[in-house]
């Protein structure tokens, strides 16, 4: 099996990595989740790459997890005449929700929402920031500006307001077509994109009913000044720094990447860090020094994930950026100066009930006794997450029952998820497994090893708590 590092891959997957034989390629390389991007493709095609990545996940028996990413609301202007138009700065530019014939002056915009927020002064970026503009006058189906930059705007390009807050549903109809299809397809993780206040957080999880985990995509000013709220409410945060970057400025993402890490990390919440880490290999073999160094900030930061886009869904070196990937990772991982970045340990996420207290103890004590891995058995895979949390120097390998436990898990900071399809009845029971995990991850006879698990309240040392709630750690020599 691979040598995973501690921090983990995400993966897209597209027609460049979803032949079995690449995602085969992919895994061995590195990848512990695969991302399936609804702004793109057929569910005819989606639903392929999720069966290939289910048979690959039982042929090499090692949970993968699958991320179903929602397009979300993108906005979008209409067409032109001749595909685009000449502008220039201090002219006016003239949006109408009612289709018209697109030229230099004016272009149709179908989004109704867009007339009811903006109002004199709002700020207009077009095509990713490449065109700005200011709002002049606003009717219910009219919004005039004034040009500040830009020379050309081109066919349906991106429609960004960086600076407002929009009255609209968290999810388009294509969104909800696509949610129930991914959940249809048993996928571990929902993206939601474009969130904007922790409602959207709250709705979406009435919407997904416990059937995923949430991921919540950071990528408006909005969402950047509620986040601890939203962190607080959602399973994980992906730092989408592409859209991000076109909403609150280039020069804030490393800033505002930086803060949101650390209060997940804080909060005990995993936290990907993704756009455009490796882009250049979407066309070359090896990636610029500045995205090599962007990678290694983030390991160094304490992401638990990093995520690629298009190097791997489309690029023409999918295989060799997952590669660089982990070997970036590694060597970052095994610096002298890596672990000292990760400290202080952060310890105020939550109240120290008994199974928080287990998972600072079995950090520090996996440390002190020099224990090779840190051994949780969990059904939920809450205890995993604790442990995750605070970056132990050793794996943690989680033993669940859960196969989707297991799938989710491949998402957190050095955990090492294992889905066996039994309940054990005693403390024995659950030693005997350990050895047998400890064999298939390399460990040998002698090494120590830190378990976590559950009894009953008052029983024998025998009896396994099968509800659940770890109350109890002990170190075993293999």
């Amino acid at each position: 099996m691979p040598q995973h590092t501690f921090t983990k891959i995400l993966s897209s997957i597209g027609p460049s990595s979803e032949d079995p034989k690449v995602l085969e390629k992919l895994f061995m390389a590195g990848v512990d989740v695969c991302r399936m991007n609804f702004s793109h493709d057929s569910h005819e095609n989606h639903e392929k790459r999720y069966n290939n990545i289910r048979a690959l996940s039982k042929k090499l028996k090692r949970p993968i997890g699958i991320l179903g990413d929602l397009q979300g609301a993108k906005h979008r202007i209409g067409q032109f005449v001749g595909e685009k138009a000449k502008i220039k700065p201090g002219q006016k530019f003239t949006f109408y929700l009612n289709k018209v014939e697109g030229n230099s002056t004016q272009v149709t915009l179908p989004h109704k929402e867009v007339y009811a927020s903006v109002k004199k002064g709002t700020k207009i970026l077009i095509d990713d920031g490449r065109i700005g503009m200011e709002v002049l006058n606003v009717s219910k189906d009219m919004v005039e500006t004034k040009v500040i930059y830009g020379e050309e705007i081109k066919d349906n390009k991106g429609f960004n307001i960086p600076d407002v807050i929009l009255d609209m549903p968290l999810l388009t109809e294509k969104d909800k077509k696509d949610l129930k299809f991914a959940l249809k397809l048993g996928v571990d993780f929902v993206a939601v994109s474009f969130v904007q206040t922790v409602k959207d957080i709250l709705e979406a999880k009435k919407l997904i009913g416990g059937k995923a985990k949430i991921i919540a995509k950071i990528e408006k000013p909005s969402a950047c000044e509620d986040f601890e709220a939203i962190a607080r409410e959602c399973d994980a945060i992906m730092i989408a720094r592409g859209d991000l970057a076109i909403e609150i400025g280039h020069a804030k993402v490393p800033v505002m990447q930086r803060m949101m890490i650390e209060t997940c990390r804080r909060l005990g919440v995993p936290v990907i860090t993704a756009t455009d880490v490796f882009d250049s290999m979407t066309k070359k073999p090896l990636p610029t020094r500045a995205e090599v160094n962007d990678c290694a900030t983030a390991v160094y930061l304490g992401t638990d994930a990093i995520m690629t886009s298009g190097e791997t869904a489309a690029g023409n070196y999918p295989v060799e950026t997952i590669k660089m990937m982990a070997d970036v990772m590694d060597t970052v991982e095994n610096a002298h100066n890596y672990r000292s970045q990760l400290e202080p340990r952060h310890t105020d996420f939550v109240e120290f009930t008994t199974p928080e207290t287990l998972a600072l103890s079995a950090t520090d004590t996996a440390d002190l006794v020099q224990a090779k891995a840190i051994i949780v058995f969990t059904r939920s895979g809450n205890m995993a997450r604790r442990v995750s949390a605070y970056r132990p120097e050793v794996p943690v390998l989680a033993i669940t029952k859960d196969e989707q436990v297991a799938n989710q898990l491949c998402l957190s900071y050095g955990v090492k998820s294992v889905h066996i399809g039994v309940q054990f009845k005693t403390v024995k029971d659950m030693e005997k497994e350990v050895l047998q995990q400890a064999k298939a991850f390399g460990l040998k006879r002698g090494d120590k090893i830190v378990m976590i698990a559950g009894k009953k309240p008052g029983a024998t040392d025998t009896a396994v708590y099968e509800e659940g709630g770890a109350n109890f750690m002990t170190v075993v020599t293999l």
